[in-house]
C-alpha cells in the first residue's frame, strides 16, 4: 500500500509541476509526415511481407503490411519532431532506408520483379518530397550495409580490438568519400551517411563484452548532445548504452550492494549534467520508461518529480504521467492469456495456462527461478542472446538446476517460430504466443527492443521485466543468484 500511495503522490506532483512550471522551455510541436509505398510489376502469385521500423526515444513504430496483387500499396503516417530514419524490410531480407523531415510526404515505388530477383539496389524509386535525397540515401545504404556487419574477434586485447575497429571505420569512411565523388552525392546526404556509418558500425557491438558506448564516445564524429543524431535509427540504442554505462558507473562508485534509490539518484545527477535539450530529455525519458533494470522501479517512484525538473520540452514532460501510470499498472505482475503453444518432444502442443501465464510457468517449474526470454524469430540479436544463454547456464554451474530457462516467441508467425527452432534449444522450454497472447503480454510490458528478459522468483512473483541479458554475464549471474 505504501508503494501505491507513493506512486500516486508522485503522479500528482509530476502533473502539477508540468502544468505550473513558470520557467521558460523550448516548446516544440510534432509535425505529421507521410510515407506512401506502391508496388509495380506484381503478378497473381506475388506476396510480400513488408515491415516498417521507426524508432526514436519518444516513438517506436513497428508496422507490418501484407502486399499482394489485389492490394499493392499502403500509406502510413508518423509525428516527427526532427529528422528521422525509417527502415522498410521486405520479407525480412531486402531493406530500404528513408530519412523523413517533419512535414514530408514521401512516395516510394518498389519494383516487384527486381525484388523477386534480389536486386535491392534497382528496386526502389522515389517521388514527392526529398525524392533525390532519399534515392541517394537508399543507393548508399544498399551498397554499404552488407559491408558493415561482421563478426568481431573478441579475444583480442582491448587495444588491438579498438585498433581493428578504428581501421574498419576509417576504411568505410574512405569508401564513402570515393562513393560520394563518383556518384555525385550531395553534401547533406554525405553528412547523414557519415554519421549513420559510425552508429551502424558501432551497433554491431551492442550487447557484446566490448559494448558500443565507449567506441562512440572515443569517436570525434560522435557528439552525444547533437540533435542531428536522431536522424539515425541506431541512435536510441546508443542512448540505451549510455544509460547502462552510467548505471554501471554509479554502482561502481556506490558499491554493488548500494540501495536502488541511491543508485537512481546518482544517475539523475549525472544525466542532469548534460546540456539541456532533446538529447537530455531523451535520456531521462528512456530512463524512466524502464530501459534500466526493472528492480529500480520503487526508486523511480520517488525520483519522477526530480526528473521532470530537468526536462527542457513541455511535450516530453507531458508524456511522463502516462509512462508513470504504466509503471504503476505493471506492478500487478501476472498476465492473462487464453492459450499458448508449447514445444514438446512430440511436437507443438496447444495449452491453456489457466489464464495467468506467470503462475502457470511457476507451476511447471516449482521453486525454481524463471529466466524468461521474450524474443522474435526475425531478430538477429535474439539469436545471439540465445547462444549466450548457453554460456550463462555453464557459468551457473551447480546452480543451473535452480533456474528454468524459458523462451517465448512473439511478433512472429507460427511458421517463423518453427523454423527458428531448428537451432539448438537444449535446456530451454519453448513457447509460441500468437497475436492475441503476445498483445496481452506486450500491452502490460511494452518492449522497446528485442530480446527482453523477465525474472520470476521461486514463489512465482515477477521481479524484473528488464533483467540483464545473457551476454552481460556478470550482471545476469548476480540478478539470478540474488533470488536463490
Amino acid at each position: 500500500m505504501k508503494k501505491i500511495r507513493t506512486a500516486f503522490l508522485a503522479i500528482v506532483l509530476l502533473a502539477a509541476a508540468a502544468c505550473n512550471s513558470g520557467r521558460p522551455s523550448a516548446e516544440a510541436e510534432a509535425v505529421r509526415s507521410v510515407i506512401s509505398v506502391s508496388f509495380r510489376q506484381m503478378d497473381d502469385t506475388t506476396f510480400f511481407f513488408v515491415r516498417l521500423y521507426m524508432r526514436s526515444p519518444f516513438d517506436d513504430m513497428r508496422e507490418v503490411f501484407p502486399v499482394m496483387s489485389g492490394q499493392s500499396d499502403f500509406t502510413t503516417s508518423c509525428m516527427l519532431y526532427f529528422d528521422q530514419q525509417v527502415l522498410l524490410s521486405v520479407d525480412d531480407g531486402q531493406t530500404f532506408s528513408v530519412v523523413l523531415h517533419p512535414g514530408d510526404s514521401v512516395r516510394m515505388t518498389l519494383d516487384a520483379a527486381a525484388l523477386r530477383r534480389g536486386e535491392t539496389d534497382r528496386a526502389a524509386t522515389f517521388s514527392g518530397d526529398r525524392a533525390e535525397e532519399n534515392a541517394q540515401i537508399n543507393a548508399w545504404t544498399s551498397y554499404v550495409y552488407p559491408q558493415i556487419y561482421q563478426t568481431w574477434n573478441y579475444n583480442l586485447s582491448y587495444k588491438d580490438f579498438m585498433a581493428a575497429f578504428g581501421q574498419k571505420l576509417d576504411g568505410l569512411r574512405d569508401e564513402l568519400d570515393r562513393y560520394a565523388r563518383e556518384n555525385g552525392m550531395s553534401p547533406q546526404v554525405r553528412a547523414w551517411a557519415a554519421r549513420d556509418l559510425a552508429f551502424c558500425l558501432s551497433n554491431t557491438l551492442a550487447g557484446t563484452p566490448r559494448g558500443s558506448n565507449d567506441v562512440l564516445q572515443a569517436d570525434k564524429l560522435f557528439q552525444m548532445t547533437d540533435d542531428a543524431n536522431f536522424s539515425s535509427l541506431m541512435f536510441t540504442s546508443h542512448l540505451d548504452s549510455y544509460i547502462a554505462a552510467t548505471m554501471a558507473e554509479a554502482r561502481k562508485e556506490l558499491g554493488i550492494s548500494a540501495p536502488p534509490d541511491l543508485i537512481v539518484q546518482a544517475m539523475v545527477k549525472k544525466f542532469a549534467a548534460l546540456p539541456a535539450g532533446w538529447v537530455r530529455d531523451a535520456v531521462f525519458y528512456l530512463f524512466i520508461s524502464g530501459i534500466i533494470d526493472g528492480g529500480n522501479r520503487d526508486a523511480l517512484y520517488e525520483t519522477v518529480p526530480d526528473i521532470e525538473r530537468h526536462i527542457s520540452h513541455a511535450t516530453v514532460r507531458n508524456l511522463l504521467p502516462e509512462v508513470y501510470r504504466r509503471f504503476l499498472y505493471r506492478t500487478s505482475s501476472d498476465v492473462e492469456m487464453a492459450r499458448v503453444v508449447r514445444q514438446t518432444s512430440e511436437g507443438p502442443v496447444e495449452i491453456t495456462p489457466d489464464t495467468l501465464f506467470f503462475s502457470y510457468l511457476s507451476r511447471q517449474h516449482p521453486g525454481r527461478v524463471i529466466y524468461l526470454d521474450v524474443w522474435t524469430a526475425w531478430c538477429e540479436a535474439c539469436g545471439f542472446e540465445r547462444e549466450s544463454a548457453g554460456v550463462l547456464r555453464e557459468a551457473l554451474g551447480a546452480d543451473t538446476a535452480r533456474v528454468a530457462f524459458v523462451d517465448c516467441c512473439v511478433a512472429s508467425s507460427y511458421d517463423e517460430w518453427l523454423a527458428a527452432l531448428d537451432t539448438p534449444t537444449a535446456g530451454r522450454t519453448q513457447y509460441y504466443l500468437d497475436q492475441e497472447a503476445a498483445n496481452a503480454l506486450l500491452a502490460k510490458y511494452p518492449v522497446e527492443t528485442y530480446p527482453v528478459y523477465f525474472l520470476i522468483d521461486g514463489q512465482g512473483c515477477l521481479v524484473s521485466d528488464q533483467a540483464p541479458i545473457p551476454s552481460h554475464l556478470d550482471d545476469a549471474l548476480e540478478a539470478i543468484r540474488d533470488l536463490f
